[in-house]
């Protein structure tokens, strides 16, 4: 299950709202993670009551975000403090990732279309923005696209000198001027950033989970599931591999799940072969029959 960093999510509720939150601790320890759903739940309990994405509240300095902010302010170059905070992000979050192409930053997740987890996508790339300028200087951002099409809170952004495009396809950074780090230290960069890798690797990684929730999300292509979660669909079908898994086989083990359950629910069966997308109700039938040894119409609930 994709988590976050649970001082970074109580970091987004305003301070006077902290005890009607939704939160399992007010003030959770460092290292605490917490799972997307919680982070879900807080946004709604934002949004409902008229907070934004882009709120100065929410900031978290550099420095609150212990080895992962060292390891950015000591990189070498403004591209290695990019580089760096993109690749290390799963600190921060795993339920999503960075993809750098040239000098467009792009923020990838299998999370559902609904407005609080849109909200904290917006949130994500905005912060990560005002980092960028935090840390590389005013020029280091071009512009920032985001799929929430709210206005609300942009003044934010806009003073810091960043151009915001709302309403966009994706969510991503374009890449300006980047200035050196004022804390630029190679060989204590290297060491954090070491540091930063064993943590990573002790963090869960169900990558199976994460192509399940993507396939559930109507990614049913390989290439639509790796985008989903930042990889490459090579990457993804050897990291599959390595599990003992593979796509089709997730691909076919939600198809059979759906189906049963819709034709308990008593769906009309033109209407699943549709949205399981078999060519038809008899090649729904058919593979019903090999999957549960009994016809679709004889396993319908009462």
């Amino acid at each position: 299950m994709p988590s976050v960093s649970a001082p970074v999510i109580a970091a987004i509720v305003p301070p006077e709202r902290l005890r009607e939150a939704p939160l399992p601790d007010a003030t959770p320890a460092p290292g605490t993670r917490w799972s997307d759903g919680v982070v879900f739940d807080v946004w709604r309990f934002v949004l409902d009551r008229g907070g934004s994405p882009f709120d100065p509240a929410a900031r978290n300095t550099l420095d609150g975000l212990g080895l992962y902010g060292f390891a950015l302010q000591t990189a070498p170059t403004g591209m290695a403090a990019v580089d760096t905070g993109a690749r290390l992000f799963p600190l921060i979050s795993d339920r999503g990732g960075w993809r750098r192409e040239g000098d467009l930053l792009s923020w990838h997740t299998a999370s559902p279309a609904e407005d609080p987890a849109v909200a904290s996508d917006a949130s994500t790339v905005a912060h990560f923005a005002a980092g960028m300028v935090a840390l590389c200087g005013s020029d280091a951002v071009r512009e920032v696209r985001l799929r929430w099409s709210s206005p609300r809170g942009l003044d934010w952004l806009r003073a810091l000198g960043i151009h915001v495009r709302l309403g966009t396809d994706d969510d991503a950074i374009a890449i300006g001027a980047l200035s050196r780090p004022p804390r630029a230290h190679a060989a204590l960069h290297d060491h954090l950033v070491a540091q930063a890798d064993a943590e990573l690797r002790g963090l869960p990684n169900d990558l199976v989970e994460l192509v399940r929730r993507a396939i559930a999300q109507g990614a049913t292509r390989p290439q639509d599931a790796a985008r989903r979660l930042a990889l490459a669909p090579r990457t993804l079908r050897r990291r599959l591999a390595e599990a003992g898994r593979s796509f089709s086989a997730l691909v076919d083990e939600h198809r059979r799940a759906e189906a049963r359950r819709l034709v308990r629910r008593g769906d009309a069966l033109v209407e699943i072969a549709d949205a399981l997308e078999f060519s038809d109700a008899t090649a729904l039938s058919r593979a019903y029959r090999r999957w549960y040894g009994v016809a679709p119409s004889r396993d319908r609930r009462a």
